[in-house]
């Protein structure tokens, strides 16, 4: 007989039963039709009544091991393929088992019955007969079974499918919930950061009504200081004209005492040209000065030697007796004109040269006292060297450290005149003060040469006015360079760069833009409506 596939442990169990009861039975057939036989023909009797119980036991134990001994079907196959498989569960137990049956039942006729029976064949034939497994009934069964097992599987296939929903039920809710806390987190980060600006909105308002209550109380204080500076102011410009006199006193007598910085020389200086004692400074500014620039730090030491400079930037009457006398053409001429600032931005305009004012306007006769500009470091440098030639003395640029010392004064602050400028003592641009001190007025011009006090040196508009060229190449790390170096004397960087320094502020610059160690550069060809210069002499 051919062995049907293994099947599950459960399934196992259900067809070893199933076998189990068809071989009961058997055995209860066989039983009754032994019976019957003997009570019908009264030959026939049981010598014992244990025969047909050890008979059926036997029976039973044969067709049980042979059930274990082979192989029951799965619901793996389908059940065409079982149907097929006739010779195993269709056709009841295996031929081998049917023979041992036989054999057994005809052993109990012929020893364990009452002998003499003419009817043992019928017996054997009948007991036989009666072993047959009804197919039909056992493929109802397992259709029976089958149907069973695909409930099973469709309730079991149900149950899982509900359970995925209510896990997917349950995600969706789960991503609803993290949605929504995201946005709840959003809005509590929103709310934090609101609060935090209405906490500095708060604080805010609160300085300003301090500030307006102070400046409230203050307006009277203000009015006393501007009135005081006006007066300080005036008597500078008083000390220094009294200065100039007294140093022209001494130098109309003989034996005259050594000069300090601001006396006016002696005779064989130029006139307009102001004493400058040499000595040692702090050149750059200090950290915590507002509006610093990176390139003005790196404080270092500088010895200077005496120097005479101009007590004026170069004026529009000398720089057209230059260009009479040498027959000179500025940048501006060879070029294509210069710069003006129309308000909004630079523009280059052709024909703009020295002769012409800020606007690009030609200067009239009444500014011949104004500072010359729209000229280059080149045409500033020439100038330099047609005086020089013109009256066999020594003239040139300024460095960029005797400038500052000059400007200094023997000050430390941003400005000769202490920690703020006004433009009742320099013209610049009078809408951007210093540090957000109070606004002045914005000329939107030059101012003549000798407008407004000078320093403490006599030395009229380093701060404001005009830039003024110096001799020096511009470089940034110039002033670390000499640090590392120590004290410096008589510094003057001629290491060839592209920019050559600028210094003072102009009529259009901002305040900070004024300070004594405020930098720029530009290019020596470069010209435009706020660059003059001024002069040095060496004896």
């Amino acid at each position: 007989m051919r062995r049907i596939k293994k099947m599950g442990g459960m399934a196992a169990m259900v067809w070893a039963l199933l076998l189990l009861a068809q071989c009961l039975i058997v055995s209860t057939s066989v039983r009754a039709v032994a019976d019957e036989t003997f009570t019908r023909t009264g030959k026939y009797k049981y010598s014992e009544s244990e025969s047909m119980a050890s008979m059926r036991q036997h029976v039973r134990e044969i067709i049980i091991q042979d059930v274990l001994q082979s192989e029951v079907g799965g619901y793996s196959q389908s059940l065409l393929s079982v149907e097929k498989q006739e010779s195993t569960i269709g056709g009841g137990v295996r031929s081998s088992s049917m023979q041992s049956i036989t054999q057994i039942l005809a052993g109990y006729t012929k020893y364990n019955v009452v002998k003499g029976s003419e009817h043992t064949d019928d017996v054997y034939f009948h007991t036989t007969a009666e072993v047959t497994v009804d197919r039909e009934a056992t493929r109802r069964k397992l259709d029976e079974i089958a149907a069973e097992r695909k409930k099973e599987e469709q309730e079991r296939s149900q149950i899982v499918q509900r359970k995925q929903e209510a896990l997917e039920r349950e995600k969706a809710a789960l991503e609803r919930e993290k949605t929504a806390l995201s946005a709840q987190n959003s809005m509590l980060q929103q709310q934090a950061e609101l609060h935090a600006k209405a906490v500095a909105l708060a604080e805010d308002q609160a300085r300003l009504d301090r500030e307006r209550l102070a400046a409230q109380q203050s307006i009277a204080a203000q009015k006393a200081l501007l009135e005081q500076q006006a007066a300080l102011n005036a008597q500078a410009k008083a000390l220094a004209d009294e200065q100039e006199k007294m140093n022209r006193a001494w130098a109309a007598t003989a034996g005259a005492a050594p000069m300090q910085s601001g006396a006016v020389a002696h005779s064989g200086v130029p006139a307009n040209f102001v004493y400058i004692r040499g000595g040692t400074f702090t050149m750059g500014s200090p950290e915590n000065e507002v509006s610093r620039s990176g390139d003005e730090g790196q404080q270092h030491q500088v010895r200077l030697s005496d120097f005479y400079m101009g007590k004026y930037e170069v004026t529009v009457g000398e720089f057209r007796q230059f260009v009479e006398d040498y027959g000179y053409s500025t940048d501006a001429e060879k070029g294509d004109g210069s710069y003006v600032w129309d308000g909004n931005s630079w523009v280059k305009k052709a024909g703009i040269n020295w002769r012409h004012g800020v606007s690009g306007q030609l200067r009239s006769s009444s500014e011949e006292n104004h500072p010359v500009v729209h000229v280059s470091w080149n045409d500033a440098v020439e100038y330099c060297k047609w005086l020089s030639f013109k009256t066999g003395k020594s003239f040139r640029l300024p460095t960029e450290a005797e400038w500052e010392y000059a400007c200094r004064a023997g000050t430390r602050t941003p400005f000769n005149t202490g920690y703020n400028l006004t433009t009742s003592q320099a013209n610049y641009h009078g809408d951007y003060p210093y540090n957000n001190n109070q606004k002045g007025i914005y000329r939107g011009s030059t101012l003549p040469v000798n407008s407004l006090a000078p320093n403490s040196w006599g030395l009229y508009n380093m701060h404001g006015n005009v830039w003024e060229w110096c001799s020096d190449w511009f470089k940034t790390s110039y002033y670390a360079e000499c640090k590392a170096r120590g004290t410096v004397s008589n510094p003057d960087n001629q290491e060839p760069g592209s920019y050559r320094v600028l210094r003072g502020g102009s009529w259009g610059s901002n305040a900070e833009d004024c300070r004594s160690a405020c930098r720029y550069g530009g290019t020596p060809g470069a010209r435009n409506s706020r660059v003059g210069f001024r002069l040095v002499f060496v004896p």
